[in-house]
């Protein structure tokens, strides 16, 4: 099954939660998602772009950059796929994007 972003909308693959802290401490399941309110993922889908003044704003990312994007933000839609690899997809509008990672 293959999935698009439509409008101003990101289709993006989460990156695993890192175990550990920067210092190297090894985190406890669950507090390695609550010390950072920023999260990373790769775009895998980007809509046509925002609709202002009549014409449509392009969206600047494209397949395959990783991201970094507000965690509290975005739709999880893995409980309506039917298939594991898909597991880690969400929708994000845009503007939930804080950053693109570059290197």
């Amino acid at each position: 099954m293959s999935w698009k972003a439509v409008g101003d909308k990101v289709l993006v693959r989460k990156h695993p939660v890192e175990e550990t802290s920067h210092g190297g401490v090894i985190l406890v399941e669950g507090l390695a998602s609550q010390m950072d309110k920023s999260a990373k993922a790769t775009v895998v889908s980007v809509g046509s772009g925002k609709k202002e003044d009549g014409s449509v704003v392009p969206i600047q990312l494209k397949e395959g950059d990783v991201i970094l994007y507000h965690k509290n933000f975005g739709t999880d839609i893995a409980g309506t796929l039917p298939t594991e690899e898909d597991k880690d997809l969400m929708v994000l509008a845009s503007e939930d994007i804080l950053a693109v990672v570059s290197g």
